[in-house]
């Protein structure tokens, strides 16, 4: 991490990525946010005239015609099954780089991505990009400082039907619907196992219902039904996680249970309210615009060289062994 710290980007950079999907163009829209003056390279195998330029974005075919012009930085934001194929070359560069989230489909491609990276002076980071939620910021720091008592237990929720998710598009051709692909409610939506790494740690027991509930023909799961312990100083924390993408009411919150209160957080409005034993419920922060925000100041944060909040490659390691166990401990 050491190499990051105020490693500031000039307003004339290159940046390389690769693929160009969706999250792509969320990370365009970010980079260009912060430095206008950029130039990005994309590989990207999308029906596009090599030469053809919008906003100084650049089209190219193959992995030398990007390396061929010393990007800066690069982002990984193709299908995670894909995370791996350029790795040795993109390290080779020994620039930042940010792949994003999940590290990689399976453990196994986790752990090589990691084996090819592990002598770089920029170890590559993860973009889970909700650790730059201000709210979260604010339950973890309650937490730290012990605002409700000892924890006791927790519930964890987000769904969404995958037709208003990937609205317009033949959902079945999205990564999301694709096993191979990195597909199904675990890792497309392990940003809540991210976050609950940081709160809580990695559980001590974890064991998971998954289904197809409402798209059979997929060959992913479209709901998970999860629950964790935590054990910290002879004492235990309980959790449910629930992940789906088949409610039509859109929902994303974590209530915290402990001694002394409840932290309710509900994602969507970017909304903490704190109960505590006989006071009324406070609202400590409100922000409808706090998840929208977080790609960006993420960038904002690695442009500018303040990486500590990032997800590290350990980090992702870790999560993508917990997805494992999951689906290795179902009842």
């Amino acid at each position: 991490m050491q190499k990051y710290l105020n490693r500031v980007f000039g307003e004339d950079i290159k940046v390389g990525i690769i693929g160009f999907g969706s999250i792509s163009r969320k990370h365009i829209e970010s980079i260009r946010r912060y430095r206008p003056k950029s130039k990005i390279f994309l590989l990207t195998q999308q029906e596009f005239d090599p030469n053809f330029i919008i906003e100084k974005q650049y089209y190219k075919r193959t992995i030398e015609e990007v390396l061929q012009v010393n990007p800066d930085f690069f982002i990984i934001a193709s299908s995670a099954n894909d995370h791996g194929d350029f790795i040795k070359e993109v390290v080779s560069k020994d620039v930042p780089l940010l792949i994003e989230k999940p590290l990689a489909v399976t453990k196994q491609k986790a752990e090589s991505i990691f084996r090819h990276s592990k002598n770089c002076s920029f170890l590559p980071l993860v973009g889970y990009n909700l650790r730059f939620s201000k709210a979260f910021s604010l339950v973890n720091e309650y937490l730290l400082n012990n605002k409700i008592g000892d924890i006791l237990s927790f519930q964890s929720v987000v769904g969404q039907d995958l037709n208003q998710w990937r609205a317009g598009r033949l959902i079945e051709t999205t990564p999301s619907a694709i096993k191979y692909r990195g597909g199904g409610v675990l890792r497309e939506l392990s940003h809540e196992l991210d976050y609950l790494s940081i709160l809580f740690g990695f559980p001590t027991t974890v064991s998971g219902m998954l289904g197809k509930q409402k798209f059979k023909k997929f060959d992913v799961e479209d709901t998970a039904l999860i629950n964790l312990r935590y054990t910290k100083n002879n004492s235990h924390i309980l959790g449910s996680l629930s992940l789906d993408f088949t409610r039509q009411d859109t929902t994303r919150m974590c209530n915290i249970i402990g001694e002394n209160g409840t932290i309710r957080w509900n994602l969507l409005k970017g909304k903490v309210t704190l109960i505590m034993n006989n006071e009324p419920k406070k609202i400590m922060y409100h922000s409808p615009e706090d998840l929208k925000l977080t790609n960006s100041r993420m960038w904002a944060h690695f442009i500018n060289g303040n990486v500590e909040k990032f997800c590290t490659l350990q980090n992702a390691l870790d999560i993508m062994s917990l997805i494992e166990k999951i689906e290795k401990e179902q009842i």
